[in-house]
């Protein structure tokens, strides 16, 4: 799979955030650095689908077509801790997105929860999780449906270093074993360390992107 961004400008007001941008994206673990309010988050609402530029264009395998639509069915953004069901267990949430996305591969997400240190089997409600925890669950459930790609904004910063560190070692693996062909992150924290020599980074920098090199 190949998305690619055309002369994509996005615009708050009068504030450009992104100005020309021209990106393609292809099977590939995706860091995207740069400093608060250089349009990291922009970028990703963009690939997630719920942000739709006014300017350029998104092709998809070099086709032109509804991309908000494409990605409601192969792309999982990372949901908000906040917005979680507080009086369900995290199977039961789980499981409830499982059946929103009509495919049950609980089995692989479990995987995923034991690389992460989450206990699938707690039957706490989510309300007496700590932060750590509620991020955790918000990560497994964006490996639910088997969606092409993934996209995490700053999704890991409340995870413990060691869970950070074993879940993104293992992240090309991951893939490799899905049919998860494309993960886009964003944080703040150093974690491109962890992940294999795969990786490829993005600068986001003046309303622009710089490739940078490992």
């Amino acid at each position: 799979m190949t998305i690619k961004l055309n002369n994509l400008t996005i615009t708050y007001g009068k504030f450009e955030v992104l100005k020309n941008v021209t990106l393609e994206v292809q099977s590939e673990v995706l860091s995207v650095e740069g400093k608060n309010g250089s349009g990291k988050s922009t970028l990703l609402k963009v690939l997630g689908g719920s942000l739709n530029p006014k300017e350029g264009q998104i092709l998809v395998d070099e086709q032109q077509l509804n991309y908000r639509n494409f990605a409601k069915r192969n792309v999982s953004v990372c949901p908000d801790v906040d917005e979680l069901p507080d009086l369900l267990t995290a199977t039961q949430y789980l499981k409830i997105v499982s059946k929103l996305r009509l495919v049950d591969n609980l089995d692989f997400v479990s995987q995923i929860a034991n690389l992460i240190d989450f206990d699938l089997a707690g039957r706490k409600p989510i309300s007496d999780f700590s932060r750590g925890m509620r991020q955790k669950l918000c990560v497994l459930a964006t490996f639910v449906g088997n969606r092409r790609m993934l996209v995490f904004d700053e999704s890991f910063a409340s995870m413990d270093q060691e869970s950070r560190k074993q879940l993104l070692k293992q992240l090309p693996s991951v893939i490799d074993d899905s049919p998860i062909e494309t993960v886009v992150m964003v944080n703040h924290n150093p974690d491109f360390q962890y992940v294999e020599s795969s990786l490829r980074r993005i600068l986001c920098d003046d309303s622009r992107l710089v490739e940078i090199s490992n």
